[in-house]
């Protein structure tokens, strides 16, 4: 099995993806950090897998009865999106599972999923609205194409997923922690909003920059990426985490952090360290 020039950069990009996330997830100081950046190592080891399996299979020596290029383009593209929805279904499982855990809400974690796929789906959206139909590609300097390239929408998934699901838990632990202590849902979403706004704004437009810098390049697949992600970014920053996040807890209010009888066995879980009390000197 022998890659080609583009299909050894994606190994490395997507190998040195899963090491990262591994060791990033043994040196996370709380449980749910942990399986965060557990999740984003599978997802990359997924992908992984799918490009050395299309690989494996377009060397394996079969009789073929249709050759050429289209043939194999067919097969490869095939062999790259047949286990996507499975990947897909074992990451949103997964994430609903250890968000119920962390913040004991059945709620949050399906508004939690929800609102990432609304990310990861205005990024396809919008792909499709530039780079298919052609509407705005002139404007942005992209090229008009039929197609999208196999590999990006299981990649925008893996980063849109991945960063979505790292600013939701940061603002949402914040919002967790000034409900415990008032009560109140509406009191403590615009505090737990107007603690993080800046910082995860400040962290997506970094991202955004970066991914802007591959979109402004002369290949479709990066220029496809790189828009993908930056716009995606944007929006899930400014209006999703927002706008639509604290709108949704505020209107649900209590009903936000509902949890069955039967799930009451399990264990609490500290997404961050409770704050320890400084000794008083007596005077």
């Amino acid at each position: 099995m022998i890659l080609s020039g583009w299909e050894t950069v994606f190994f490395w990009i997507f190998s040195l993806a899963a090491i990262l996330a591994g060791l990033l997830t043994v040196m996370a100081r709380n449980a749910v950090h942990s399986a965060l950046f557990l999740i984003s190592s599978l997802v990359s080891v997924a992908a992984l897998f799918i490009l050395l399996g299309a690989e494996f299979i377009a060397g394996v020596q079969i009789l073929v009865y249709v050759g050429g290029v289209t043939a194999e383009n067919v097969d490869y593209f095939d062999a790259v999106t047949n286990p996507t929805p499975y990947v897909l279904l074992f990451v949103l499982g997964l994430s609903f599972i250890l968000l119920t855990i962390a913040f004991r809400s059945i709620v949050v974690a399906l508004v939690s999923v929800l609102l990432n796929l609304l990310s990861v789906g205005a990024a396809y959206g919008l792909l499709t609205l530039v780079f298919l139909d052609g509407h705005g590609a002139s404007l942005f300097g992209f090229q008009h194409t039929q197609v999208i390239d196999a590999w990006v929408p299981l990649f925008l998934f893996s980063v849109l997923f991945g960063l979505s699901m790292d600013y939701q838990v940061f603002l949402m632990s914040r919002i967790k922690e000034r409900y415990d202590q008032s009560g109140s849902t509406r009191d403590a979403v615009v505090g737990g909003v107007a603690t993080t706004a800046r910082i995860i704004t400040g962290a997506a437009l970094i991202i955004v920059v970066v991914f802007a810098g591959f979109a402004a390049g002369k290949l479709v697949m990066f220029e496809q990426m790189g828009f993908g992600v930056a716009i995606a970014l944007l929006l899930d920053a400014t209006i999703i985490r927002s706008v639509v996040l604290p709108s949704t807890l505020a209107l649900l209010d209590r009903r936000s952090w509902y949890l069955p009888r039967w799930l009451e066995w399990l264990p609490h879980v500290e997404v961050e360290r409770p704050v320890e009390a400084s000794p008083v000197a007596d005077l």
